[in-house]
């Protein structure tokens, strides 16, 4: 049993009958260290807590995870992860690495490194930014923004007298910071594309504009390595 079973929650593929099923086997202990979310369950005889594959846990993955169990409705498992994500980050200078070791929590104080992470990392350092996503249900619909924050208390209350403008923005106002339902909404505003002057195009019609080669006193088409708008 492996954890490539949330990537199917964060799809959407899956039946409602059968995420109840993912989400009750990646929430147990077998799968579940109460730092993550291992890659590996550890009842698999090829378990290994600092195997890279093999029952280590990512962050990115675990983003992954928690994003699909709160599209499913598992709002609180969701944010039993991303709580275990932030308080792994707090013993590592507040930074994700690209994976720690599968060991339970009770194994020691603080997750046990993995060897030869990478830290920083690209997709370690992107998976906080799903977790925030994930806890304030921001989703665009139509055109619309919609928030459908439900910030875990561990998350609200933060550090005693630290990052009160963060708690604020999410919501904290008092000892029950009240759960922003039904979702807000907020217009996604048309985005002019091309060069200047040209009319406003709707998504998927976005033209790469022009390269200017002065050399030549004229503008050519960007070539084919050229990302669009650049």
């Amino acid at each position: 049993m492996t954890s490539n079973m949330g990537q199917l929650l964060w799809s959407g593929i899956l039946p409602p009958h059968r995420a109840s099923i993912v989400v009750g086997h990646l929430t147990s202990p077998d799968m579940f260290s109460d730092w993550g979310i291992r890659t590996t369950s550890r009842t698999d005889p090829a378990y290994n807590p600092i195997g890279y594959h093999m029952g280590t846990v990512w962050p990115h993955d675990n983003s992954l995870i928690a994003y699909g169990m709160a599209r499913y409705g598992y709002r609180q498992e969701a944010n039993r992860v991303i709580v275990a994500m932030i308080e792994a980050a707090s013993h590592s200078e507040n930074r994700l690495p690209e994976a720690f070791s599968g060991y339970e929590r009770s194994f020691g104080r603080v997750p046990v490194p993995y060897p030869t992470a990478c830290n920083p990392q690209a997709w370690a350092s992107g998976a906080p930014l799903l977790f925030l996503r994930t806890m304030l249900g921001l989703e665009v619909h139509d055109g619309r923004i919609e928030v459908d924050a439900d910030v875990p208390p561990r998350v609200r209350a933060g550090p005693a007298g630290r990052h009160e403008r963060v708690r604020q923005a999410l919501g904290h106002r008092g000892e029950r910071p009240p759960v922003l339902r039904p979702p807000l909404s907020l217009v996604v505003p048309r985005i002019r594309y091309g060069t200047r002057g040209a009319s406003a195009r709707g998504p998927g019609t976005h033209r790469p504009r022009a390269t200017r080669h002065r050399e030549h006193g004229r503008d050519d088409q960007p070539s084919a390595g050229l990302a669009p708008g650049g």
